[in-house]
């Protein structure tokens, strides 16, 4: 497997760019607007430099991507994706790796109770803090998980209770 790092926009790369939205399109199913936001904030991002593309490749084919915004007052994993036919091979696992070394520290990142199986091995593996559970944040009828966010509104959601048994749940399954 090969990494790459881009830490920059560069034109002459938009083919890769788009090479990395056709990968991850499908998480417009669980994140409606995906495209508007990877278009028009996460490359907007990567031209001004806070937001960074860790890259994996088998074969030269692109395989996996973590999609990381990286300024001194957020630290943040927001996508992590694996092309479903190499999953398994450790690659989501290398790519977050390298994420929390990129950024210095776990990052913040939330997930949909729609993917949160895929995932939540890894998770418990790297020790993510599960911060808040909020209802309907990206979906209507659809629990987002959030993980190591100190600034999380936790009691005042109440929320202390429901998180613990949820990592109850999570560290169980």
């Amino acid at each position: 497997m090969q990494i790459k790092i881009e830490r920059h926009f560069v034109r002459s790369h938009l083919p890769l760019y788009r090479n990395v939205y056709s990968l991850t399109q499908s998480v417009e199913k669980t994140y409606p607007n995906y495209k508007n936001w990877y278009e028009n904030v996460f490359l907007s991002g990567l031209k001004q430099g806070d937001r960074s593309m860790i890259l994996a490749f088998e074969k030269e084919q692109l395989v996996g991507c973590a999609l990381i915004k990286n300024v001194p007052q957020e630290k943040k994993l927001c996508t992590l994706f694996v092309r479903p036919d190499s999953r398994g091979q450790g690659i989501g696992e290398k790519l977050l790796r390298i994420a929390i070394d990129e950024l210095g520290q776990p990052p913040l990142t939330s997930v949909s109770e729609k993917n949160i199986s895929f995932i939540k091995g890894l998770f418990n593996k790297f020790h993510f803090r599960l911060s808040a559970l909020k209802k309907d944040f990206y979906q209507s009828g659809v629990n987002e998980y959030f993980f190591n966010d100190e600034r999380a509104e936790t009691i005042q959601n109440k929320l202390i209770p429901v998180l613990i048994q949820r990592q109850k749940h999570l560290k169980r399954d």
